[in-house]
């Protein structure tokens, strides 16, 4: 299992996103959109959007090593590929959730873990 997802009130609980994970204009991850299309909201361009997400990520207090070294200083082309301690910020229990719109990063908050 992954260490970052929608908050769940378990960990360890596995389901699919509901509704409440993540949302747009209240529009929700599942739910019948344009033409009948789940999770297709059909936003006409320029419009104002309202997105709502619950996430989580689970970080030890101090950083995580792989081999001897810290994930976050090892080159993204060794292993482990994809870890959530590589977006630790400094040596916090924080990190970055980016709202990503067209493959573009449109805002950035921080999460605590």
């Amino acid at each position: 299992m992954g260490r970052w997802h929608p908050r769940r009130p378990l960990l360890r609980q596995r389901r699919p996103l509901a509704p409440r994970d993540f949302n747009a204009n209240g529009f929700g991850v599942g739910e019948k959109g344009d033409k009948g299309r789940a999770s297709f909201l059909a936003a006409k361009s320029g419009q104002k959007l309202t997105v709502k997400v619950n996430a989580a990520a689970y970080l030890n207090e101090e950083p995580d090593k792989y081999n001897g070294r810290l994930i976050k200083e090892t080159r993204l082309d060794e292993k482990p590929y994809w870890h959530v301690e590589r977006a630790r910020i400094d040596n916090t229990r924080k990190v970055p959730v980016e709202l990503i719109v067209n493959g573009y990063p449109v805002e950035t908050k921080t999460d605590h873990c």
